[in-house]
């Protein structure tokens, strides 16, 4: 699946994007229906983030998380996603060893 679309006048197999990757900054956990496991962990850009606000706030089955990347060894690890959060009740816990790296 590609999620960047060749310009006009471009193939898709000749396209090469901007290899710059911005850094993680929010992570979207969708829960299973009727459940207290996560299911799926989506990064979304800032612009999805802010679009979809309003209705993460509505939602029952997500939860909005900003994220930070460690930044050295003596800073204390953000991976939990326990930073700042959005939208439904979160606890880690919830969370399948499978979805983690």
């Amino acid at each position: 699946m590609r999620t960047v679309k060749a310009p006009s006048g471009y193939l898709q197999s000749e396209f090469i994007s901007n290899s710059y990757q911005r850094p993680v900054q929010f992570i979207m956990s969708v829960y299973k229906a009727n459940s207290r496991i996560v299911e799926h962990l989506v990064i979304i850009s800032p612009y999805e983030a802010n679009e979809l606000l309003e209705d993460i706030r509505r939602c029952a089955k997500v939860t909005l998380h900003i994220f930070a990347p460690r930044i050295d060894a003596s800073s204390a690890p953000l991976d939990k996603l326990e930073l700042y959060n959005v939208g439904r009740a979160f606890l880690p816990e919830q969370v399948p060893r499978s979805l983690t790296i």
